[in-house]
């Protein structure tokens, strides 16, 4: 189990630093943060974490 836990450690780990660049894509891109642009933005990134989560939900049994 210890070996599984590295490996998502580390799959998560890479996954938040691919997030840099389109992170600094986005803040570029953007020409004046509002409440909306922001509220936007924190939206997309919850809707993201929702599916991510909800795919291992429905995954968990195979894995099992």
């Amino acid at each position: 189990m210890e070996c599984s836990v590295q490996t998502l450690t580390f799959l998560v780990a890479l996954m938040i630093g691919a997030l840099r660049a389109p992170g600094e894509r986005v803040y570029a891109a953007t020409p004046e943060w509002t409440l909306l642009v922001a509220a936007i933005l924190v939206g997309r990134g919850i809707l993201g974490a929702v599916a991510v989560l909800g795919l291992d939900a429905m995954t968990d049994e195979i894995t099992s």
